[in-house]
C-alpha cells in the first residue's frame, strides 16, 4: 500500500523589539537606507511579497498569484505583529486572512503563536517564564479570533521545565530541531534507540512525556523534529535560487513510499523567504504548487497531520549542560545567550564574546531586583499581582480608557485614586521592559555596542527610570557596575558601563522633553502652538502667549503633558526663545503643589520686552527648570529642522549638479564605454540629478499625469544608472509612501 506523502513548511517571522522604549514607535535607522527602518525593510523585501508571490511560466510571465502563508505552517511575533497592524495594515490582514483560510480547508489554523517578546525560555525565571507564555497566547487570540495548538519557542531554546509550562498552557505540540533529539523508543516498548547525534526519523510525529517526579501522571506533549538537511538547504545553501530543483528536492525527502504517512517538513526563518534570499518567495510558491501538481504532496499542517496521525513513538530530548537545554542555533546548549561558547556570526572573526557574560548577569540581576520591587509595592493596588501582571497584556493590546477601567475593575482595589494607578501602571510598565531588556537579539550578535545590544539596554534604563520613581532603592549602581566588566571589541566604546551612559542614557525621554520638542516644532514652523498628540503622548496647552522681539521669537505659558501608557500627567511652565539663524532654547519648569504659577509666568512676560542680550538667563532666572535646546528635541525632528534651513543651498546645488551633469554627459559616457573612469565630481552629479529627475517621474505617474512619457522617463533613467552604476537615492520617494 502505498501511503500518501504531505508536506509542511514553517516559516519562522520575527524581528526584535526596534522601538524607542519612551516613543513606543521605531526611529529612523540609517543602516536600513533607503528605508526607514528595518522592519519597513524587510517588509517590503519578504512580508508583503509573501501576500501576494508570483509564480511564473518558463517564459517569465505571470502564471498566478498566491499569498503564501495560506501554504505555509507560520508564526509571527506579537511584537512585529503589533507593528505590521500600524504600519502595513494590508499585509497584517494577509496573514490572518491565510489562517482563516487554512482553518477553513484543514480543520486546523496555519498559524502558530510565540512566546511574547523572544526571550530564551530555559534562562529566566519561571514567572518570568509564564508571562511570556500567556502573553504569547493572548496576543494570538486578540488578533487570530482563536486559542492557539502551539507556540513557537524563541530560537527553539528548549528544556523540560520550558515544555512543562507550554503543555500547562494548553500547547499540544512544539517544533524542535533534529539535533535535540535524544533517544526514541515506540510507546509502550522498553528499549530506547539513541538519536542523539541527529538521525532522528523526521517524518512522523513524536510523543514526549513530561517528568513529574510526585506524580503518577502522565503528562505528555508532543513534537515534530523537522528535516535538518532540507532546512539548511533552504537556509544557508542554494535551493531557494530555483524552485524547480527546490520540489525536487522535498520529493526525494519523502522516502519510501510504501512506509507510514510521510511528512515532508521544515523549518526556517520566515525572513529567508525574500529578505536573505531575493525571490525566496517566488521560489517557494512555485516549490509549493510544483510539489502538489506534479509530486502529489498534500500540503498540510501540524495540527492537521497531528489529528490524523497521532504519535507511535516516544522522545526524549536533550537535557542540554545543566538541564538548560539545547536550541537551534548554538552547538553549546543556550550557550550563546550567556557566555562566550563559540557561536557567533560570521563577521569579524578577530572579535570575542566575553562580554555576553556580564552582560549576562546584568540583566539578570536587575531582573531579579525590579521583582522585588514589584512584588514589594504591587499589593498596595492590585489583589493578586501575578495575575495583574499576566493579564496586562490586555491593556497593551487596546490601550483605552475603558480598558484601563475594565483591567483595574477586575484586577485592583476598589477606590485607588488617579496616582495609585498610575504608580500601579508604572509598576507594571517596568515589569514589561524588565522582560524586553531580556529579549535573545542582544546576545546573538558579535559585539556589544550592535543596535541589538543597546536596544535591551534601553529597555533596561526604561525600566530604572521608572523604578526610580516608585523606590529610593539605588538599582542602577549595581547594574553599571557589572556592565562595566564587559568589553566591547571596540577600544572607542570601551565597556558596557561606557556604552549604557554615552549610546543609552542620552536617549532617554521625560515629560519635559516632549513638552519641548512639541513647543520648539511649532515654534519653528510658525503652526501655532495648540493641543496635539505626539508619540502617544497628550499635550493641553492651558495658556500661551508669543511676542517677536527685534530677531527673537519667543514664547511662554503653561501646558499639560500625559503618558500614554502609564498616565503619568503633570502641568509646565514654559519659554522658548528662537533667534533668528537656529539657535532655539527653552526653560521649562514642572509646577508643584503650592507654586503659583501664574505670577511666575506673569513676571516672565513683563521682563521679555526689556531682557534684551540676557533674554535667555532672564527665562532661567523667572522659571529656573529645566533647559533645553534643538539638540533635545527628537531625531527625525531635526533632521526635518536642518534640512529645512539648508532647502535653498540645497536646490542651488542641485541646479549646479545638473548643469554639470547635462553639459558633460555624453564625452564623460563616451569616455566611460572607452575603459576610462569617470571623475568622482562627475558620478555625484549624475547621481543627484538622476534620482532627483527618477522621483519627479515617479510622483508624476503616482499622480496619474502621463503615464505612457513618465514609464517611458523611468525606464531610460534607470537602464542609464543601471549601466553605468550610480547608486540612486530613492528614499524622499519611499518617505512619501509612508
Amino acid at each position: 500500500m502505498v501511503m500518501k506523502k504531505f508536506l509542511c513548511i514553517h516559516g519562522h517571522f520575527y524581528q526584535p523589539p526596534r522601538e524607542n522604549p519612551w516613543l513606543e514607535d521605531i526611529e529612523q535607522q540609517e543602516s536600513a537606507h533607503p528605508f526607514h527602518d528595518w522592519n519597513e525593510r524587510v517588509c517590503a523585501e519578504c512580508y508583503a511579497p509573501n501576500a501576494h508571490a508570483r509564480i511564473l511560466d518558463e517564459r517569465g510571465k505571470i502564471l498566478d498569484i498566491v499569498n503564501n502563508y495560506a501554504a505555509l505552517s507560520f508564526n509571527f511575533g506579537p511584537t512585529l505583529l503589533r507593528w505590521l497592524e500600524r504600519k502595513a495594515p494590508e499585509v497584517y490582514e494577509a496573514i490572518l486572512d491565510a489562517d482563516r483560510i487554512s482553518l477553513k480547508r484543514l480543520g486546523h489554523g496555519n498559524a502558530l503563536a510565540q512566546a511574547y517578546n523572544h526571550i530564551i525560555l530555559p534562562l529566566t525565571t519561571p514567572r518570568d517564564r509564564e508571562t511570556q507564555i500567556v502573553w504569547g497566547i493572548e496576543d494570538f487570540r486578540y488578533r487570530f479570533g482563536r486559542d492557539p495548538e502551539a507556540m513557537w519557542i524563541p530560537e527553539i531554546a528548549v528544556n523540560y521545565a520550558t515544555l512543562d509550562a507550554l503543555q500547562r498552557h494548553g500547547m499540544k505540540f512544539v517544533i524542535l530541531s533534529p539535533t535535540q533529539a535524544d533517544r526514541v523508543r515506540p510507546l509502550g516498548a522498553s528499549e530506547w534507540f539513541d538519536v542523539s547525534n541527529g538521525t532522528i526519523d523526521p517524518r512522523r510525529a513524536y510523543r514526549c512525556f513530561l517528568p513529574e517526579p510526585d506524580s503518577d501522571a502522565h503528562r505528555f506533549i508532543d513534537v515534530f523534529f523537522y528535516d535538518g538537511m532540507l532546512a539548511t538547504s533552504i537556509s544557508f545553501g542554494e535551493l531557494l535560487i530555483d524552485g524547480e530543483a527546490f520540489a525536487a528536492r522535498l520529493h526525494s525527502a519523502s522516502g519510501d513510499p510504501n512506509s507510514e504517512a510521510r511528512l515532508v517538513h521544515l523549518a526556517a526563518d520566515g525572513e529567508t523567504f525574500g529578505h536573505h534570499r531575493k525571490h525566496g518567495d517566488m521560489a517557494l510558491a512555485y516549490a509549493v504548487r510544483t510539489a502538489q501538481e506534479r509530486y502529489g504532496f498534500e500540503v498540510i499542517n501540524y495540527g492537521t497531520f497531528l489529528e490524523r496521525f497521532p504519535p507511535r513513538w516516544e522522545v526524549a530530548i536533550k537535557r542540554g549542560p545543566h538541564d538548560e537545554g539545547t536550541a537551534w542555533s548554538c552547538s553549546h546548549g543556550v550557550g550563546r545567550w550567556k557566555e562566550q561558547c563559540g557561536c557567533r556570526t560570521a563577521d569579524h572573526p578577530e572579535w570575542n564574546q566575553r562580554w555576553r557574560k556580564p552582560l549576562r548577569e546584568a540583566i539578570d540581576g536587575l531582573r531579579d531586583r525590579l521583582a522585588a520591587v514589584y512584588e514589594r509595592e504591587s499589593c498596595r493596588y492590585f489583589k493578586d499581582p501575578v495575575s495583574a501582571r499576566n493579564a496586562y497584556i490586555q491593556v497593551l493590546l487596546k490601550p483605552t480608557e475603558q480598558q484601563r477601567a475594565q483591567f483595574f475593575q477586575e484586577q485592583g482595589f476598589p477606590d485607588l485614586s488617579p496616582e495609585d494607578r498610575t504608580a500601579a501602571l508604572s509598576l507594571l510598565e517596568m515589569q514589561r521592559h524588565a522582560l524586553l531588556m531580556q529579549t535573545s537579539c542582544g546576545w546573538f550578535f558579535n559585539e556589544l555596542s550592535g543596535l541589538e545590544t543597546t536596544k535591551i539596554l534601553q529597555y533596561a534604563d526604561r525600566a530604572l527610570q521608572l523604578a526610580a520613581a516608585l523606590t529610593a532603592e539605588d538599582l542602577e549602581t549595581p547594574f553599571v557596575e557589572k556592565l562595566a566588566e564587559a568589553y566591547s571589541n571596540i577600544p572607542a566604546f570601551g565597556t558596557g558601563r561606557d556604552i549604557f551612559y554615552r549610546m543609552v542614557r542620552p536617549c532617554r525621554v521625560t515629560l519635559e522633553k516632549v513638552l519641548n520638542h512639541a513647543i520648539s516644532a511649532a515654534a519653528f514652523y510658525k503652526t501655532g502652538i495648540c493641543h496635539q498628540t505626539l508619540y502617544g503622548y497628550d499635550i493641553d496647552i492651558l495658556e500661551h502667549t508669543a511676542n517677536d522681539l527685534d530677531s527673537v521669537a519667543v514664547h511662554a505659558g503653561r501646558a499639560r503633558v500625559t503618558a500614554p501608557l502609564t498616565q503619568e500627567s503633570h502641568e509646565f511652565l514654559y519659554a522658548l526663545a528662537w533667534q533668528q539663524g537656529g539657535e532655539c532654547r527653552s526653560v521649562i519648569r514642572r509646577i508643584s503643589k503650592g507654586m503659583d504659577a501664574a505670577a511666575l509666568l506673569m513676571t516672565f512676560i513683563e521682563k521679555w520686552s526689556t531682557a534684551g542680550d540676557r533674554l535667555f538667563a532672564v527665562m532661567q532666572e523667572c522659571f529656573g527648570g529645566a533647559t533645553f535646546s534643538l539638540r533635545d528635541m527628537f531625531h527625525e525632528e531635526r533632521q526635518r529642522i536642518l534640512r529645512h534651513l539648508l532647502s535653498k543651498e540645497i536646490e542651488s546645488y542641485g541646479d549646479i549638479f545638473a548643469h554639470i551633469y547635462d553639459e558633460t554627459r555624453y564625452a564623460v559616457e563616451s569616455a566611460i564605454s572607452q575603459g576610462l573612469v569617470a571623475p568622482w565630481e562627475f558620478r555625484k552629479a549624475a547621481e543627484n540629478t538622476i534620482s532627483k529627475r527618477l522621483l519627479q517621474a515617479l510622483e508624476r505617474l503616482r499622480e496619474g499625469v502621463s503615464d505612457t512619457t513618465e514609464r517611458t522617463a523611468i525606464q531610460t533613467l534607470l537602464r542609464e544608472a543601471e549601466q553605468y552604476g550610480y547608486q540612486l537615492d530613492l528614499a524622499p520617494f519611499l518617505n512619501r509612501l509612508r
